[in-house]
């Protein structure tokens, strides 16, 4: 199975048009990310830490990528991690609603680093 995401990408302001391609290898997932300068690709167990790994690595770069798994608010929780979907987050209440963490999300002031949602999703644990 092959499934690819056009998106954008933002560095210093400037949009970057991008694909990630997905493909299964055995029980692993090959995430690759394409855009015209640069092709990085990972291999992982779940779709989520590949592009967890991915946006790592373009931090350094301070390029974000503009989709629902870049938000603060999304984050994967029990059966979802193994997917490509993860929940919305929103402080003191329970996680409901869905969304599919490779589609392109406009909220661009909610796209953040991998440690802020991280840090974000702790924060939202002990709202509770």
């Amino acid at each position: 199975m092959k499934k690819i995401y056009d998106l954008q990408s933002i560095k210093n302001k400037e949009f970057i048009s991008c694909k990630i391609i997905l493909e299964y290898e055995g029980r692993d997932v090959k995430l690759t990310y394409k855009s015209n300068v640069l092709e990085l690709f990972f291999v992982q167990e779940y779709p989520f830490f590949a592009l967890v790994s991915l946006r790592s690595l373009l931090e350094e770069s301070e390029t974000f990528i503009l989709c629902n798994g870049s938000r603060k608010d999304v984050y994967p929780s029990g059966n979802t991690a193994s997917g490509y979907l993860a929940y919305i987050m929103k402080m003191g209440k329970p996680a409901k609603k869905i969304v599919n963490i490779f589609e392109s999300t406009t909220g661009i002031e909610k796209i953040v680093s991998v440690d802020e949602q991280k840090q974000y999703r702790d924060m939202w644990l002990k709202s509770f």
